[in-house]
């Protein structure tokens, strides 16, 4: 499945589940995401859709701290860069 597929799936479920309070279903997807396998677009994409309802969503700081951490150590990103990417997104 291409990534802006992929996308729209995410994209589609999740605010289907945010739309109807369902943030324990949300969290349930967050947790599943394997951050060392997703591409990074994927992972921006969890973030993003996910900022507006974050104060409902249990697992997406946790989510956000392992994407950080992948960036930095595995991708080698410098993390002085990523605070201007992901700093909206946290």
């Amino acid at each position: 499945m291409g990534i802006c597929k992929q996308l729209d799936r995410i994209y589609d479920e999740i605010d289907d589940f945010v739309l109807d309070g369902k943030f324990e279903e949300v969290d349930k997807i967050l947790k599943k995401v394997d951050v060392d396998k997703e591409e990074i677009t994927i992972l921006i994409g969890y973030l993003t859709i996910t900022l507006v309802p974050k104060r409902h969503l249990y697992a997406r700081s946790e989510l956000y701290r392992k994407i950080f951490h992948r960036l930095v150590y595995k991708d080698k990103v410098n993390p002085d860069r990523l605070y201007g990417l992901l700093s909206g997104l946290a």
